[in-house]
C-alpha cells in the first residue's frame, strides 16, 4: 500500500521546515528523504518518531498512514 504525505508536505511549509533540515534530523540524505516522502520508499518507524516529535504531531494515521489513492482511467466501452 502507498500512503500520501500531503498533509506531512503541507505541514513542514506551514513550519518553514524544509526537506533537507528533516533530513538530517533523520541521519539521511535530502535524497533518500525524496524518496521516502514521495511515496517511493516507506519511512521507518524509528523516521516517524523522529518526525512526529520535531513537528509536533500526534495524529501519526494523518500524517504518515493516509492511503494514497490512484487516479484510474474510465474504460472506454468498444
Amino acid at each position: 500500500m502507498k500512503f500520501s504525505h500531503d498533509k506531512l508536505i503541507g505541514l513542514m511549509a506551514e513550519k518553514r521546515i524544509s526537506h533537507k533540515r528533516i533530513a538530517k534530523e533523520l541521519g539521511i540524505a535530502p535524497s533518500t528523504f525524496s524518496l521516502k516522502i514521495n511515496g517511493i520508499t516507506l519511512f521507518t518507524q524509528e523516521e516517524i518518531q523522529i518526525m512526529a516529535e520535531y513537528l509536533n504531531v500526534l495524529d501519526y494515521k494523518l500524517y504518515f498512514f493516509t492511503p494514497k489513492v490512484e487516479k484510474t482511467k474510465p474504460k472506454i466501452a468498444t
